[in-house]
């Protein structure tokens, strides 16, 4: 039997529900469907309005922390790299350029090149990396020590990427979304909308900060706070591109992939 006719047989009966359409949400909703399963989302919202969009859409593996985060960030480049060209979501930049300025950061990037994680990366001289990316700044009155070039990084434009990968899900996996559908309760395997009364073998919430929600109880004793993360968005001169995307010494003292090396203390 096809998906469809699975679903005009029994449309309110899935394999998996998946609460929230943000990435986590849509990265369940895509591993599920590749394996035959049939689909749905809920999404409280018209459309994902949370953080899924409120990012830069970038893609980051080099400086991801050592060990199992950092190799899920590179099975994560892989994914975006099969997805996105069937998607038709476009690779707005490829590869990262991190600029140390401070002698104590081109220890952090030397101490790092010595990783496993330093896989296909480069650390050049800045002769070198003014010859391949003419649009970093390189001098001033901190001049560059060194530059580290990474191929793996990608970066999209989260707030068009995730309406193309709703779309391509839908028309490609035959996932079925509801938008502007509340879940008011999940015991599996029933989940009650504000819409509707759904049953599913599996059920995975991803509603990330909503903290008086679904499961709220369970959340409360944690006593967990938000925070929010500002992005700013600046306008280029005409015919200016950056050569990828671009990090600075900040970078060392933030990304555990860095922080965690010997010679960050220093930098720190």
């Amino acid at each position: 039997m096809t998906r469809t006719a699975s679903l005009l047989q029994n449309p309110s009966s899935f394999d998996l529900i998946v609460v929230g359409a943000g990435i986590v949400g849509l990265a369940h909703a895509y591993t599920a469907a590749r394996q035959g399963l049939r689909v749905c989302v809920v999404e409280k919202d018209a459309a994902c309005v949370g953080a899924s969009i409120r990012n830069f859409g970038f893609v980051t593996v080099t400086g991801q922390g050592a060990g199992d985060t950092w190799r899920r960030a590179r099975r994560s480049r892989e994914v975006w790299g099969e997805v996105a060209p069937q998607a038709g979501i476009a690779a707005l930049h490829r590869e990262l350029w991190l600029t140390a300025y401070r002698p104590q950061a081109r220890r952090v990037l030397e101490e790092f090149m010595a990783t496993p994680m330093a896989d296909a990366c480069e650390l050049l001289e800045v002769e070198e990396a003014r010859r391949r990316a003419p649009a970093l700044r390189l001098d001033g009155d901190q001049p560059a020590q060194a530059v580290l070039y990474s191929p793996h990084e990608m970066r999209v434009e989260s707030r068009t990427a995730i309406g193309q990968l709703t779309r391509w899900l839908a028309d490609t996996w035959g996932v079925q979304f509801r938008f502007s559908e509340a879940v008011l309760e999940v015991a599996t395997p029933t989940v009650r909308t504000s819409r509707a009364t759904l049953q599913a073998e599996r059920v995975v919430v991803c509603t990330n900060a909503d903290l008086n929600g679904l499961f709220a109880e369970r959340l409360t004793p944690h006593q967990l706070r938000l925070c929010q993360l500002h992005m700013l968005r600046v306008q280029p001169g005409p015919g200016f591109q950056l050569p990828g995307s671009v990090m600075m010494d900040l970078s060392l003292v933030r990304y555990l992939g860095y922080s965690q090396l010997p010679a960050a203390a220093l930098l720190r």
